[in-house]
């Protein structure tokens, strides 16, 4: 069973790219795509998803996303967030508010197909241009 995944981001081109790569890679569907915070709740409540890849630049949508999968339990997905910061302290808040993979965008294409199913099956996932790499 392919693993479902949604995309939520901001910029059209960058979204147009992650469904590119992740549609060519075997045992991953993209299920929905969505721009904003609430494209992204109803892709969740129609579509569903397994795992949930999310852009980080858009704070408050990343945060309330973040607490809406914890308390609303909207959907059991699995949350990626994809950020241009390398502070580790941004991906321990990540962590923190429900995200079980973080990983840089300057690496997002190469490493994506990886962390979708590093996460999908139980583990957390460091981008490897992070202190820690993949766990």
């Amino acid at each position: 069973m392919a693993v479902r995944v949604l995309i939520a981001e901001n910029h059209p081109l960058v979204r147009q790219s992650l469904q590119q790569t992740l549609s060519r890679q075997p045992g991953i569907e993209v299920r929905a795509i969505a721009e904003d915070q609430q494209a992204l709740e109803a892709a969740l409540l129609s579509q569903g998803a397994d795992v949930v890849i999310m852009n980080a630049a858009d704070r408050p949508s990343s945060t309330s996303a973040c607490r809406n999968r914890q308390q609303k339990r909207l959907s059991d997905a699995k949350l990626i967030v994809m950020s241009l910061q390398t502070d580790r302290r941004y991906v321990d808040a990540s962590f923190r508010k429900g995200a079980v993979g973080y990983l840089l965008k300057s690496g997002a294409y190469e490493e994506l197909p990886e962390a979708v199913r590093c996460v999908q099956q139980g583990s957390r996932y460091i981008g490897r241009d992070m202190d820690g790499g993949p766990q």
